[in-house]
């Protein structure tokens, strides 16, 4: 009986959605009750580039690549070379438009990720203006 209450009472996790083109709509997400958001799904990828910060939208009128997240990229057909996949060595930009909460500034929000197996750079970009608004540095 204990083990059925027990499980009647658990709360039910709400699923992150995923992202679609580059572009995650989290304006429903409530942090405080839903907990941490998977930015998961497809995510804007430049193969063999470091793409220096600008506004989202001229970002996505140029680069129109796409990439799952989480994903090899070995597994990915190389963009400029058709026959090809890309090679398991080298560096890309990585570009996901969070859609946040009305509301929310994002400056209690916190970024973390998993699995690294190289050194990384994350930038976070004000949308609009293109102003980078934090850095981080895993190496």
């Amino acid at each position: 009986m204990l083990a059925m209450c027990v499980v009647g009472c658990a709360s039910e996790l709400k699923v992150s959605p995923l992202a679609v083109d580059g572009v995650i709509d989290l304006s429903s997400w409530n942090f405080e009750k839903d907990g941490i958001a998977d930015l998961r799904g497809q995510w804007r990828f430049v193969w063999h580039d470091f793409i220096g910060p600008m506004p989202s939208e001229v970002f996505r009128d140029k680069y129109k690549d796409t990439i799952e997240v989480p994903s090899n990229w070995a597994a990915k057909s190389h963009p400029r070379r058709n026959d090809e996949s890309i090679p398991g060595r080298g560096y890309a930009t990585y570009v996901l438009k969070v859609l946040l909460p009305p509301g929310s500034t994002g400056s209690a929000l916190m970024l973390t990720s998993e699995h690294q197996g190289s050194a990384a750079r994350y930038s976070i970009i004000e949308s609009q203006s293109g102003s980078v608004i934090g850095k981080v540095y895993q190496g």
